[in-house]
């Protein structure tokens, strides 16, 4: 039978039950305990927790209270009160998620009030160590402002609004992750809180300096050796994987030789939604802003087109490659703010007025240059590359303001499918799919099969 070890989490089974809609007898109980143990702003009242009730999901789970700290002490005390109490907690980021993690019936805590600040920057080792607030925009701008050739390079579309913790809590990748990989390839180390409101800085060689860091290394390392063989047979080989815990990844360190007192146990953390600990900041390792990014239009005559030119051109290396496809063109063509956007780069679907007219679909082609000049060199063959996958046809190289506006147009893709109607709104409801590219074709062809089952359309 195998060995169950308990390791210390923030996830609750929990006594609480749910009060009726609206009521704020449990909140006024939280207050009424919270308050004494000074552990931030504490809010109760039925207008706040219906604002925190939601995120950018179809999700809505109103909150038992929610509670904005204003330090790392502040943090240890609530996440050891409810600990002792057996009430869920929930650290929460921007907001952004689409799958409903940032909503429960939980004390909800937000830091992107108080915890915003660039703690320090090393640029000769490129790192910089940050709170769980900032968003990444600020944290790149910050480096701007120092004249630092550097930046953190996962980038969602919501860069602007997600936050440091809120990447770490969902493991974010963004447009680049084919260069970059994940928020957990990124991440140095981790300043945490434990369930019991115990402080753990995670790190390589972190269980050397800390012996709590060396007990749950140990204790990790011994569930990882004792499911190796499954975790090397089943987990899928995908540079994007995020479902369930990082196994893998602490696997890889072992099977490298890393003796278990020097695991980094960061990139556990990454994708464990605040389950495993609260993070209050992190060190970032950074990288070398390109001399240069060139980007590629690529129109297609139709999706199938399209899907089935991505593995061709993925053994180019490009850092990037986005779709957009007629669904997504027919809204930015009817959109006031994005139609001239369509026009200037000589994009537009089949037939604005038809939606079951097959129009184009687009591929943004992303190289950029790098510092090292034979790499530099290479790149401007990119261009007559893809000009022989396309046929010496359908291909453009955009100009710095027009690659701009073609990741505005790009970012700007589900906001734009939630403007087509007053009277119909899209529904999401498949997020951040990680596909084997030999399977992409089957898997489109799949969900189009579905859709058109049930008599609806979708981007």
């Amino acid at each position: 039978m195998a060995k169950t070890i308990r390791l210390p989490t923030t996830v609750y089974s929990t006594d609480v039950t749910a009060p009726p809609h609206g009521s704020s007898v449990i909140g006024n109980q939280l207050s009424d305990r919270l308050l004494p143990l000074g552990v931030g702003e504490v809010r109760t009242g039925a207008h706040d927790r219906q604002i925190y009730a939601t995120d950018a999901s179809n999700y809505s789970l109103e909150p038992l209270a929610v509670v904005i700290p204003e330090c790392n002490e502040q943090i240890s005390r609530l996440a050891a009160f409810c600990n002792e109490n057996r009430i869920p907690l929930l650290p929460r980021g921007g907001g952004t998620s689409l799958a409903g993690q940032c909503t429960n019936r939980a004390v909800v805590m937000d830091t992107s009030n108080h915890f915003r600040r660039v703690l320090a920057v090393d640029p000769q080792r490129r790192t910089c160590q940050v709170d769980c607030g900032i968003t990444i925009d600020a944290v790149n701008e910050h480096l701007r402002a120092l004249g630092h050739p550097l930046f953190f390079a996962p980038d969602p579309a919501t860069l602007s609004q997600a936050s440091i913790g809120g990447c770490i809590g969902n493991n974010a990748a963004g447009a680049r992750s084919l260069r970059y990989g994940r928020t957990s390839e990124n991440i140095l180390a981790l300043d945490t809180v434990l369930a019991d409101g115990s402080a753990v800085r995670l790190e390589a060689g972190a269980g050397r300096r800390d012996e709590r860091a060396a007990t749950l290394a140990m204790e990790i390392a011994a569930v990882v050796r004792e499911y190796r063989t499954l975790i090397r047979e089943r987990f899928p080989k995908l540079n994007r994987r995020n479902a369930g815990y990082a196994l893998d990844l602490i696997l890889d360190q072992l099977d490298g030789g890393c003796d278990e007192r020097d695991l980094n146990l960061s990139p556990l953390i990454c994708g464990s939604e605040g389950t495993l600990a609260i993070v209050t900041a992190a060190t970032l390792r950074l990288h070398a802003t390109p001399l240069k990014r060139s980007l590629y239009l690529l129109t297609f005559s139709s999706l199938d087109d399209a899907i089935g030119a991505v593995p061709t051109i993925l053994a180019l290396h490009p850092t990037a490659v986005e779709l957009m496809d007629d669904a997504v063109l027919r809204a930015a063509a009817l959109n006031s703010e994005t139609a001239g956007i369509s026009a200037r780069l000589g994009i537009a679907p089949g037939d604005a007025t038809s939606p079951e007219m097959p129009g184009p679909a687009v591929l943004l082609v992303e190289f950029q240059d790098e510092r090292d000049a034979a790499e530099s060199e290479h790149s401007e063959a990119h261009f007559e590359l893809l000009e022989e996958i396309m046929g010496l046809r359908g291909v453009r190289r955009l100009e710095p303001a027009e690659q701009a506006a073609a990741w505005q147009l790009r970012r700007s893709a589900e906001a734009l499918l939630h403007a087509l109607s007053s009277d119909a709104k899209p529904v999401t409801f498949i997020e951040d799919n990680a596909i084997p590219i030999d399977q992409l074709p089957r898997f489109v062809h799949g969900v189009r099969d579905i859709v058109e089952q049930h008599r609806t359309s979708a981007a």
